[in-house]
């Protein structure tokens, strides 16, 4: 597993175009800020409609042709204009927010949609890799930091960015001298809040970073719950578990310990602000009239809130971006070749491949660019229909064939053909489409229903699968489901066994009737009486099918029509059962025959050459 990146210093300015761009662009950027305008400048209209209804109680000039309040009906004109002001101001403030949680859902939505399709688009080399843990954790916690704990942090930083701009215009407009204290107190408010978000992203990514150890060892404890049991081993994963734990619990007590230092240290600067503001108004007292001198402290109140509100939420929003970094990294993986087939691909018939030939040609293959080859100028080729069992040892890269094939990863070198057609000048969904199928070592069943396992695209009649069923023995069996082909397949197929599983994995290949079959050591994990189903199965039901049966068990694929024997990558030998078992000196399936034992070799050689 190769180690999580992690971003150093400060979030990128990308970062937050790529996350404005998702919400909205330029269209949500317009209306955000044409409604936090509008906000602002209604709140400072009915505070200043506020001295100006003051005024005129006090026996002042009107506003707007209003006069002086010296009746009631008066003072109820000044009333309706206030509230006017105010019912203007809730309703831009709550437009304001629909604009923020409108562009906040887009952008959360669109950005999980990105990471998903670029992760399922990834090569396999990804997920070799990459923990499961690491790749839950941009879909767990990322993804919930997206859909809420964003919102509140930018909507909070954007709109006390605007508070503060309005803080800033009354005191000065009132009292202009303070606009030397306000520029100290906003130097010192920038340092401190420099120095603090350095600290806050890192101590944030290193809480992010530390809860992908927790999700992929708790997964794996379950998936292994049977074995560390039987181990008695409970305590030392338990152990493990814990030091996990203890390891986030330490990023987010250095998160909270920060918060809590600058909160300290906000509130002092707020307090000098506050003070300097009375002790200016008090020396200007016979300048200033009594309603602009509460219009100045009230409003440098809301300056000291409105910068604390603003250093605390823009560094906790940059913190939160961290989880909007992580998921436009996922989404910037790079991608497997293309699905669809270039604009100067092959002709080639709707149903391919039409008959199933197989060339291998020079292939050299690695599993990663700074890896040595596993495939070292395979050459072979497979004829249609013709059963082909590849044999050899661990490590000679028998399944890494299969991989090829399907491209899982692209060759170094080479070419395969399928029916003439180079198949790296094709899509993948031609590649991996109907017509070339495998049956995997590892049986594998999705949650849902029985016929959606069977046939997960709905392309096939009830007929069809019955009779599929019935051809590996189980269509009695899933008769006597609840629901029959709708019956519900629990999370990775629990409620079958292993051999239920793996002939169902059978079955979903028989109804797509392919062209090319590989089967990947489809009974090394099931019983005898299974492995015989299957192989009869393989017979029986794929006779004008090409199939490549890799296989450890040398009874599986003596009586194949050719024997592939790989060694160290390359193909060692390639013919009939009984042309390779000819071979006295050097042969290495002969070797492989010989290495079972005198009585198996004898009976491997009788049914070898019973396909003379």
């Amino acid at each position: 597993h190769t180690d999580e990146d992690r971003a150093q210093g400060t979030v990128a300015l990308g970062v937050y175009i790529g996350y404005f761009k998702a919400a909205g662009g330029l269209k949500f950027a317009f209306c955000l800020l044409s409604s936090l305008l509008l906000e602002r400048l209604t709140y400072l209209g009915a505070d200043w409609w506020l001295t100006r209804w003051i005024q005129a109680s006090d026996g002042g000039g009107g506003t707007f042709g209003l006069g002086s309040v010296d009746n009631q009906t008066s003072n109820n004109n000044y009333l309706g204009v206030y509230i006017l002001w105010v019912l203007g101001n809730s309703i831009f403030a709550l437009l304001r927010m629909l604009v923020f949680s409108f562009g906040a859902a887009s952008a959360a939505a669109r950005l999980f949609r990105d990471m998903a399709r670029a992760v399922f688009r990834s090569p396999m080399r990804f997920f070799e890799t990459t923990p499961l843990g690491r790749i839950t954790n941009r879909f767990s916690y990322d993804t919930e930091v997206l859909d809420f704990g964003i919102l509140e942090k930018l909507n909070g930083t954007i709109a006390s960015s605007f508070w503060l701009m309005s803080s800033v215009t009354v005191i000065i407009a009132v009292q202009p001298i303070m606009s030397g204290v306000i520029c100290i107190v906003l130097f010192l408010y920038y340092k401190l809040q420099l120095y603090y978000r350095k600290t806050s992203v890192q101590i944030q990514r290193l809480d992010s970073i530390s809860r992908s150890p927790i999700q992929a060892h708790f997964a794996e404890t379950l998936q292994g719950a049977v074995t560390i049991r039987s181990f008695e081993n409970q305590t030392d994963f338990t152990n493990v578990m814990m030091s996990h734990i203890d390891s986030n619990a330490r990023a987010v007590l250095a998160y909270s310990a920060a918060s809590r230092w600058l909160g300290v240290r906000l509130e002092t600067l707020g307090a000098l602000v506050t003070a300097a503001t009375g002790l200016l108004c008090w020396i200007y007292r016979d300048q200033i009239s009594g309603e602009l001198t509460g219009l100045a402290l009230l409003w440098s109140f809301n300056f000291t809130i409105s910068l604390n509100f603003l250093v605390n939420k823009s560094t906790e929003a940059e913190s939160k971006m961290n989880s909007a970094e992580r998921m436009l990294h996922y989404s910037r993986l790079p991608p497997e070749a293309s699905l669809e087939d270039p604009k100067d691909a092959p002709e080639r018939s709707n149903r391919w491949p039409p008959e199933g030939k197989v060339e291998f040609q020079d292939v050299v293959m690695s599993y990663a660019d700074s890896l040595s080859p596993v495939l070292k100028g395979c050459t072979f080729t497979a004829l249609p229909g013709e059963k082909i069992g590849v044999v050899g040892r661990t490590g000679a890269g028998k399944s890494t064939l299969a991989v090829a094939l399907f491209r899982l990863r692209e060759l170094t070198s080479g070419r395969i053909l399928i029916d003439g057609v180079d198949i790296s000048k094709l899509g993948l969904s031609s590649v991996r489409g109907e017509g070339i199928c495998i049956i995997p070592q590892a049986p594998v069943l999705f949650s849902g229903t029985l016929r959606y396992n069977l046939d997960p695209f709905d392309v096939h009649e009830d007929a069809v699968l019955w009779r599929a069923l019935k051809s590996v023995g189980m269509s009695e069996l899933i008769r006597a489901l609840p629901g029959e082909l709708n019956a519900l397949v629990e999370e990775g197929g629990s409620n079958f066994s292993v051999g239920q599983r793996q002939l169902i994995c059978v079955v979903r290949a028989i109804i797509r009737q392919p062209r090319v079959l590989v089967v990947d050591e489809a009974t090394a994990s099931v019983d005898p009486q299974t492995d015989q189903v299957v192989q009869n199965a393989l017979r029986t039901e794929f006779k004008a099918t090409t199939q490549l049966t890799i296989a450890h068990r040398l009874q599986t694929i003596v009586d194949s029509d050719k024997v592939l024997v790989m060694d160290n990558g390359r193909v060692a030998e390639f013919g009939t059962p009984a042309d390779l078992l000819e071979k006295k000196e050097g042969g290495v399936f002969a070797s492989l025959v010989n290495a079972t034992g005198r009585e198996s070799a004898e009976h491997l050689k009788s049914q070898a050459g019973q396909r003379r």
